[in-house]
């Protein structure tokens, strides 16, 4: 397929250093691909000179097939096996690799392990930090009474401002209170200028509190807080500089460090590489953009969209995407390629365009007369709560459209309203399966798993022994552990069963002890995956599994378990355990393994974030995002790097002022989470507006649609289902 004239225009570009702004569905991955193979066919490059990156490990997959194919295609094979093994990755994977071809300069082993996810370095650090000051009468009086009656918050907000803190430093050199009012005036006058003066008159107006509520105190608190979070950052890093265990945050700031103050490393990575290709720039943190401004690598191109930047709670820095759009060339991909049906353009152009002011906007190229055909607005309820609803009209859809259901996706806010919403089309019949997802950790398979590798550490701990053996990895019921239990040492009754234990019971102990105290003898000299690989050969842990109603998705976890058990090698059964913990502890991220992929003739049921980047023939927005989370406490403000604690009383205009401009934020990133959503769609877009416990919502793209559906005219090509048996 030939490329469009603005396509043609991003591949040939000569400029050195040079951003494209792309809509969603514009071909921005066909202009990397087409730029990559210029660099290669028409410069002589080769593919190891050309430092590709994607934002995920997913779409780096993606994009290295697409190069290798095209390359192939060429016959130029020989490139392709190049391009196969060459440098087309994440930037979390390249500053790991900097570091890996420099460990002497960066004071690194040459094999850099990964830290355990939410591993215990950073809530020690602060509790020392904590300890420490309260032992020396350091923490301030005011400080301890703002927290007195939830102790706990103290160090929850202070773990919060050490992660921000490592994501985006202080933007001041002196730590005073004076120091951070004079940013915060600043910023009043960049954001809300008019206010600046009503602020220095005390007068109470908008997010002044009343009285103007003096803000010195705040400040002086929350400098206080900046000192902790400063020295609680230095022990994790020293802490993880001994391990030699890091995560990807410090990862990317020891590479950046050492590309910025080592020249010598700095000149063998700008000989290595001669081009450089970003995808999904809008999304890049700060340490990644000081990394590609540092490297000056002599061909540039990045790619974005601000207006799908979506990921501000990972770190993501729009700013410095729109920074760069403003002092570098620029080319614009307007059209969209993806959106075969007109209406669907129309009607997102229409109802985001206000609270997505940006010129690619207006490039969708459509008539001035509204029809939004290929749209459609289900009254569909709540599916949180009543899933089988939206399943009946998802089935009176697939129907009357003779639509296959492989060609669906259901996008959802949260994850945990995917499994009901799956499960309810599967009870009429229709396949479904969820994509993505959290709570890997917490899932019980995964716990038990967690127990029994802690009980080989200690096969007398009564709470784990009591779990393990109430598990499917030995199965005993209820009746037969309280028996064993009433003994008064469930470890020796074990060996000693009462006679009137039934003899199957029984069986089941000696199974269990036949294999358990040869791995608890030999568990100081094995690993995570070493213990757990024993445990499902000798165990009957996999013929349980087997027989459970969703043995399949059971049997996906423990093939994920034992990969994540390999990916960690060198943690023995009690750490790999307390990293199970952990995990469960803080928020689980982590998603179930996957039953099924994007590929299979299924309804797929995912979250709007985890759709990014896909494309699907019918796009249902099963529902309205919820309001935003508020934290009690440490605010923080990702564009300005400021973070100020909020006391509840009395208030104070400096979190006040950076909870108006959060808040604003927040308004500004649903609209571009909803644009994504949107834009998935090829040929048909459903909307469900039925979750009426939103309806107060004001300003969200789906409160419009409301308002757009209250009129007696329905705009021509429009669609609402009221009931699932009929059209409305």
């Amino acid at each position: 397929m030939k490329l469009t004239e603005e396509q043609q225009l991003a591949v040939e570009c000569t400029e050195p250093r040079f951003t494209i702004a792309a809509s969603a569905g514009s071909g921005k991955t066909r202009v990397l691909t087409e730029r990559y193979i210029r660099h290669v066919v028409d410069q002589g490059l080769s593919p190891h000179q050309i430092l590709t990156i994607s934002f995920t490990i997913e779409s780096a997959a993606e994009m290295k097939a697409r190069i290798t194919s095209r390359l192939r295609d060429l016959g130029r094979i020989a490139d392709a096996q190049a391009a196969e093994v060459g440098p087309i990755q994440t930037l979390d994977s390249f500053c790991r690799q900097i570091l890996q071809t420099n460990a002497l300069d960066a004071g690194v082993d040459i094999g850099i392990s990964l830290l355990p996810g939410n591993h215990s370095v950073f809530r020690d650090a602060a509790q020392r930090v904590l300890d420490s000051a309260l032992a020396e009468d350091q923490l301030g009086q005011k400080l301890q009474e703002l927290y007195l009656d939830q102790p706990d918050y103290l160090q929850s907000d202070l773990l919060r401002l050490i992660q921000f803190r490592r994501e985006r430093p202080l933007p001041i050199r002196e730590l005073t209170a004076q120091g951070l009012a004079q940013q915060y005036y600043q910023l009043i006058e960049t954001e809300d200028p008019a206010m600046l003066p009503m602020l220095m008159e005390g007068k109470t107006r908008g997010w002044i509190p009343k009285g103007g509520a003096p803000g010195d105190e705040t400040l002086a608190m929350q400098c206080q807080l900046e000192t902790m979070a400063q020295e609680a950052i230095a022990i994790c890093q020293e802490e993880m500089m001994r391990r030699q265990e890091f995560d990807f945050l410090e990862i990317a700031r020891l590479a950046v460090n050492l590309v910025q103050e080592n020249e010598d490393a700095r000149n063998r990575l700008r000989k290595q590489f001669a081009a450089m290709l970003v995808d999904e720039a809008q999304d890049l943190n700060d340490y990644q953009y000081e990394l590609i401004n540092a490297l000056q690598i002599p061909q540039e191109m990045l790619v974005g969209d601000i207006k799908q930047s979506i990921y501000g709670f990972r770190g993501a820095a729009p700013r410095l995407f729109s920074d760069r759009l403003a002092s570098l060339p620029v080319l614009q991909l307007h059209k969209n390629h993806r959106t075969s049906e007109p209406g669907i353009l129309q009607f997102v152009r229409d109802n985001l365009g206000q609270a997505l002011p940006d010129e690619s906007m207006v490039g969708f190229d459509l008539d001035e007369v509204t029809n939004y055909s290929g749209v459609e607005l289900w009254a569909a309820g709540n599916p949180a709560k009543e899933p089988k609803r939206l399943a009946a009209f998802v089935e009176t859809y697939l129907l009357e459209k003779n639509v296959p259901p492989g060609d669906v996706a259901i996008l959802v806010w949260q994850h945990s309203d995917s499994k009901p919403i799956a499960d309810a089309l599967q009870a009429l019949g229709i396949p479904a399966g969820v994509i993505g997802g959290r709570k890997f950790h917490s899932v019980p398979l995964i716990r038990d798993a967690a127990n029994l590798l802690e009980l080989i550490g200690n096969p007398r701990h009564e709470f784990r022994l009591f779990a393990v053996l109430r598990s499917p990895i030995v199965g005993l019921s209820l009746d037969a552990v309280l028996l064993l239990q009433a003994t008064g040492d469930l470890w020796n009754a074990l060996h000693e069963p009462p006679a009137d234990l039934p003899p199957e019971e029984q069986a089941m102990i000696a199974h269990f002890l036949g294999w358990f105290e040869d791995l608890s003898t030999n568990g100081d000299r094995l690993s995570a995956w070493e213990a757990l690989s024993s445990v499902m050969e000798r165990s009957q842990l996999m013929q349980a599994v087997a027989r459970m109603t969703n043995r399949f998705q059971n049997m996906a976890n423990l093939r994920k378990l034992l990969e994540r058990a390999a990916q960690y090698a060198h943690l023995r059964p009690t750490d790999f355990a307390e990293f199970i913990r952990h995990a469960q502890w803080d928020d689980d991220r982590e998603g179930q393994a996957q039953t099924v992929s994007l590929q299979d003739p299924v309804v797929k049921v995912m979250t709007v974030h985890g759709a990014k980047g896909l494309e699907f023939p019918v796009t249902i927005l099963a529902s309205e995002k919820g309001p935003p989370h508020r934290n009690r406490g440490l605010v923080v403000h990702r564009p300005s790097s400021l973070a100020c604690i909020a006391p509840q009383f009395p208030k104070s205009w400096p979190s006040s002022f950076l909870q108006f401009l959060k808040a604003r934020e927040e308004i500004a990133e649903n609209s571009r989470t909803h644009y994504v959503a949107f834009t998935r769609a090829k040929r048909g877009l459903i909307i469900n507006i039925g979750t009426t416990d939103l309806d107060n919502q004001t300003g969200s793209p789906v409160s419009l649609i409301r308002e757009l559906t209250a009129h007696e005219v329905i705009p021509a090509g429009l669609v609402i289902r009221e009931s699932p048996l009929r059209l409305g």
